[in-house]
């Protein structure tokens, strides 16, 4: 009796482990075809179209930008004048960098295109202010 009831659940684990066994034998190659056909990341064309802006001037023009939003909201303007003084202090930053708003708008998109490349731009706008905060910083603090 004890032998019959081993026979069966012997009989039973070899059922369960050849239909694992066939199970990852068909699943496996399926993954790994599917993996093998997944989007790669893109990369920037080596010479830029002509009216994009360069990533290093990009990359000063963003640290612009976000530093006067940040001096806007500082000063906490009333909604009307925001966009006024948001606009002036836009036209000094591309009249400073020789572009305009369009080319700047355009090249913002073409470089959002390339995930890896905005998000390295992201970082180096992000060290910039992070340098400049800590340089003014350090004056204040030698003043006092």
């Amino acid at each position: 009796m004890y032998s019959r009831f081993y026979q069966k659940k012997t009989k039973q684990k070899r059922r369960i482990l050849i239909g694992l066994n066939f199970t990852v034998a068909l699943l496996l190659p399926a993954i790994l075809f599917l993996q093998g056909c997944s989007p790669k990341e893109p990369r920037l064309p080596d010479p830029l179209p002509e009216q994009v802006i360069p990533f290093s001037a990009m990359v000063e023009i963003m640290t612009d930008c976000f530093l006067a939003e940040g001096a806007v909201k500082q000063r906490q303007i009333q909604h009307k004048n925001a966009i006024k003084h948001t606009n002036a202090f836009y036209n000094f930053i591309f009249e400073k960098h020789g572009v305009d708003y369009n080319s700047y708008k355009m090249s913002l998109e073409f470089y959002h295109a390339y995930p890896a490349e905005a998000e390295k731009m992201y970082t180096l706008v992000l060290e910039n202010l992070s340098k400049r905060e800590a340089a003014i910083n350090n004056s204040m603090a030698g003043n006092q």
